[in-house]
């Protein structure tokens, strides 16, 4: 049984079963390994000034009053082998072991009582360091006490042995470090010398050591990789660093060394290495990736523009054939109806007597049959071809006013952006039916003092704008239109038919502006898209393999840049 008052008069006593019983005047209070309390058989006992310690075969224990927290070396390594425990004025614990006297600070032991799972680092002095023997393994134990004048006694097998732990002796010089080699895949680079390494180093390891003559065991080292590692590298007593799979750059490695006494060699040991970057790691290669990449959406999108534009030509076609087989029927229908029966009215108009009284309604039937012939010769016409013939779209919008024979009090201004080019002829007629409808609203409904209109031809679109100063439209009324008319509804499935975009803005007292935007590949005719656009357009555009015809002189000459039509 071990024996230790404590300087607040309480007794310990440690038992070879490894459990330790406090008696405070008649009451007992004993701990086990329930406690945390897992040294084995009781070696030595400390109550010292601020903590109590008890050293077993096991390991080092502390007591914080309520459990026991074991103390470990690095790597988790308990101090095992512990016979005496010995607490200097500065609060250093001085321990008795099989292997040597050790010696932990108390910074070590604040941390560590700030964080059990701290590994602490100890100091060892063993028979390289001037000890006379191992220490003692066999009782009586404890085998470390304090002396009143600050020594500390250890039991040694040849004897006793003190030392002093204020001298100075015992903290040893700074050892100086130096780096060895280099070693990247298996090549060896000479530390004093600038290694290049090779492009996609994967594996590299650096070797250092420090010289200390008279405590070498104690020696710790800490490295750091600049712009690869945050802060110092704790290595302990390796002397080897290692690192996989560096990005290119240039390095400079720097090693330091301690004494073990937390003295480190500020100085340290550096190394500088560069790593080359291979073709797929340069500028010039991420460069040309992001540049395919943009190429290859960017021909995703014209992929997808072609098949848009060429889908829409196809209902172009076929709403053509439509027309021409509509007029047709309608020639070979009412015409030839209306043709028959001026025939047979003409006839029995010349069978008539000058004086009868039907001749008269027969001659009204007969100029009657011609106009509706005429009539209808004029509409099978517009729908052949556009009603617009050769106007441009600005000079056909101009003239609505006209057609509606409008207040002349009304401002009315027409604008064309750009030179005018062609436009595909069942696009001008809806594009301009959709202008028409809205200039008819600004006149009739809206109340407007004032109506402009802009044509904008672009490189990359058609866009043409109607607003005024009237009433507004309604919010309700903009979205669904008024019941029984078809003219917001009739604009939209017109811009949806020819793929337009089209905006409808408006507010009650505010105005109304009608926006609509078309694609210049489905605007314009093809050899229009092609003079505006470069050679990489036409590579893409639909109809890139077809000659492009002359361009209409015609078209030039009617409109300039910039035209303004007012009435």
């Amino acid at each position: 049984m071990i024996l230790n008052p404590g300087p607040d008069g309480k007794l310990w006593a440690g038992y070879l079963n490894g459990e330790v019983a406090v008696i405070d005047g008649s009451s007992v209070r004993k701990f086990s390994v329930k406690d945390g309390l897992n040294i084995g058989p009781v070696a030595a006992i400390l109550s010292g000034r601020s903590d109590c310690w008890l050293a077993g075969v096991n390991g080092l224990v502390r007591f914080d009053g309520q459990r026991f927290h074991k103390l470990s070396e690095a790597n988790n390594r308990p101090f095992s082998g512990i016979t005496g425990i010995a607490e200097a004025r500065n609060g250093d614990l001085w321990l008795n072991a099989w292997d040597g006297v050790r010696r932990v600070a108390a910074a070590e032991l604040r941390e560590a009582e700030k964080n059990p799972a701290y590994a602490v680092h100890s100091d060892l002095y063993d028979l390289t360091n001037g000890l006379p023997s191992v220490p003692q393994r066999i009782r009586p134990f404890p085998t470390a006490v304090s002396a009143p004048d600050g020594r500390i006694w250890f039991g040694l097998r040849a004897g006793a042995v003190s030392v002093d732990p204020e001298d100075p002796s015992l903290n040893s010089p700074v050892p100086p470090v130096s780096i060895v080699r280099a070693i990247a895949d298996g090549k060896t680079f000479n530390a004093a010398t600038n290694a290049k390494l090779a492009a996609r180093t994967k594996n590299l390891e650096i070797d250092y050591t420090a010289v200390s003559l008279n405590r070498s065991s104690r020696v710790r080292f800490r490295y750091k990789l600049e712009d690869i590692d945050a802060g110092w590298r704790d290595a302990g007593s390796r002397r080897q660093a290692f690192y996989n799979n560096l990005p290119p750059g240039k390095y400079r490695f720097v090693v330091s060394a301690s004494n073990g006494d937390n003295l480190w060699n500020e100085a340290g040991a550096a190394m500088y290495m560069e790593v080359p970057a291979a073709f797929n790691q340069t500028t010039w290669f991420r460069s040309l990736c992001v540049l395919a990449a943009m190429l290859g959406l960017w021909g995703i999108l014209r992929l997808r523009i072609r098949r848009t534009v060429a889908k829409v030509q196809a209902q172009f076609r076929e709403r053509m054939l439509e027309r021409e087989r509509i007029a047709g029927d309608l020639h070979d229908t009412l015409l030839q109806g209306y043709l028959s029966a001026s025939l047979q009215v003409h006839a029995a108009f010349g069978r008539l007597a000058e004086d009868s009284p039907a001749k008269q309604p027969l001659r009204r039937a007969l100029e009657l049959i011609g106009k509706a012939s005429e009539e209808s010769r004029v509409a099978l016409r517009g729908i052949r071809s556009s009603q617009l013939g050769d106007l441009e779209l600005g000079q056909a919008l101009s003239r609505v006013p006209q057609e509606l024979a409008a207040s002349a009090d009304v401002g009315f201004r027409v604008r064309v952006e750009s030179r005018p080019r062609c436009l595909r002829p069942v696009l001008l007629d809806d594009v301009y039916r959709i202008g028409r409808e809205a200039i008819m609203n600004a006149f009739q409904h809206a109340g407007a003092t004032n109506i402009e209109v802009e044509v904008e031809y672009a490189a990359n679109r058609l866009r043409m704008l109607v607003q005024d100063n009237g009433c507004g439209i309604d919010a309700q009324l903009l979205q669904s239109g008024k019941a029984g008319h078809w003219g917001l509804k009739g604009i939209r499935e017109r811009a949806e038919r020819i793929g337009a975009k089209l905006n409808l803005l408006s507010n009650p007292g505010a105005g109304t502006q009608v926006v609509l935007t078309v694609a210049a590949e489905l605007a314009f005719q093809p050899e229009d898209v092609g003079k505006r656009r470069g050679w990489v357009h036409r590579l893409f555009r639909p109809d890139s393999g077809h000659s492009e015809p002359p361009e209409r002189e015609d078209r030039d000459e009617r409109a300039s840049p910039h035209q303004n039509i007012e009435r």
